[in-house]
């Protein structure tokens, strides 16, 4: 449970005719934030407005200090404390097309044959990959005929020696009335010593993210921290480990 002090103005005492000093009012309380009870303008109006917030759906999150603070439609839910140390992603992100050409309604499927869609190792990743779309305006269906177009996903992990590993993500989008042209296409790559997929990909989900909500063909190097908010709250956002 975290304390924030309210704000308050402490007044001097001041002396009467008589030359009486009046006491100091007593220090201002702690609010004591309580999950599912304390509000966002609870605890703002406590201290001060927060660094960097970020909305996903209902959950905001706030950089306080080193802190990530997390509220659930504006209620307290709980606080993400940084890690001891954390990975920067280094890699190319590398984005085609236009996405303004598709609907918002999309349908994900393996990119690769050998991949089976219903599979434990696609399904196990199904949660991260969609909110790519979700969180950024876009509706997941679940069956191909309502969808607008069809998100075809290739993802996954290489040794390149005994401590480096190449980690790599990539959304294309189809018609639906033409599988066989492409709309759009967003690759993600970058090495580094990380090789849990779960918590790699999360990572590369997220910078996918940001480059799917403000799209524009490029090709450019890239270098994050874990620790950067958006990917701290995009994994707690999809309960992958932090």
């Amino acid at each position: 449970m975290k304390n924030i002090f309210l704000l308050g103005v402490l007044f001097l005492g001041c002396a009467s005719h008589h030359g009486e000093v009046f006491p100091k009012p007593p220090a201002p309380a702690a609010l004591t934030i309580t999950p599912n009870q304390t509000t966002y303008d609870q605890v703002v109006t406590s201290k001060t407005t927060p660094g960097d917030c970020i909305e996903l759906s209902d959950k905001k999150y706030c950089r306080w200090e080193k802190d990530t603070l997390v509220f659930n439609k504006n209620i307290y839910l709980k606080e993400i404390a940084p890690k001891d140390s954390s990975l920067d992603y280094i890699g190319l992100v590398k984005t085609l097309g236009d996405v303004s050409q598709t609907g918002r309604n999309v349908w994900l499927t393996p990119a690769k044959k050998s991949m089976n869609p219903n599979g434990l190792e696609w399904k196990s990743h199904l949660q991260v990959l969609e909110a790519t779309f979700s969180t950024s305006g876009m509706h997941i269906v679940q069956d191909v005929k309502d969808a607008d177009q069809i998100i075809k996903v290739s993802f996954g992990m290489k040794q390149l020696n005994t401590e480096n590993y190449s980690r790599s993500l990539k959304y294309t989008s189809h018609l639906k009335t033409k599988p066989e042209n492409e709309i759009w296409s967003i690759s993600i790559t970058s090495q580094g010593e990380g090789h849990d997929l779960k918590k790699v990909l999360p990572a590369l989900a997220s910078i996918a993210k940001s480059h799917l909500t403000k799209f524009r063909e490029e090709n450019r190097e890239f270098k994050v921290s874990e620790s950067d908010i958006n990917i701290v709250a995009f994994k707690d956002f999809t309960n992958s480990p932090q």
